[in-house]
């Protein structure tokens, strides 16, 4: 039986992740930490009419081998670019799973499973850390991610 799922579970088209992919995400946790203060910034859009600005989608693009975060902040579309990681490109692309990073930046795309062993939705992590004026400061940025 345990075979049957697997094996359905991989001739299935959607369990496929490729390149050129594109995911619509919400962001379920946001924090910002600096001088060691840290803003939950869900909560300080939760319920305002800035609660939408939590969404963003995230592209899985070939030619630069990298993983594209683009949103919309106060009229401007911004985009960082994360390259994937070399060693693992192609093996992680196969098992759904992309890992990238930058210059103190990382992120993570991977898929949650169902009861039933499709793929639910997909989780998305990101993190960055620079170092300012008064000390370090770091994003932490988690979502749901649906495949569009």
């Amino acid at each position: 039986m345990k075979k049957l799922l697997i094996t359905l579970l991989l001739i299935s088209p959607f369990s496929f992740a490729d390149w050129g992919d594109v995911y619509y995400c919400i962001a379920t946790t946001n924090s910002f930490t600096v001088s060691g203060l840290t803003v939950d910034r869900m909560r300080v859009v939760e319920g305002t009419s800035l609660e939408k600005k939590g969404t963003f989608t995230v592209r899985a693009d070939k030619p630069s081998k990298a993983l594209i975060l683009k949103q919309t902040i106060k009229g401007e579309t911004r985009e960082t670019v994360l390259p994937i990681k070399e060693g693992d490109r192609e093996k992680l692309v196969e098992l759904n799973v992309y890992l990238a990073e930058a210059s103190l930046k990382f992120a993570a795309l991977s898929p949650i499973y169902d009861n039933d062993g499709n793929i639910d939705k997909f989780d998305f992590l990101y993190s960055w850390l620079s170092n300012t004026d008064t000390g370090f400061a770091s994003d932490t940025l988690s979502a749901d991610c649906d495949k569009i």
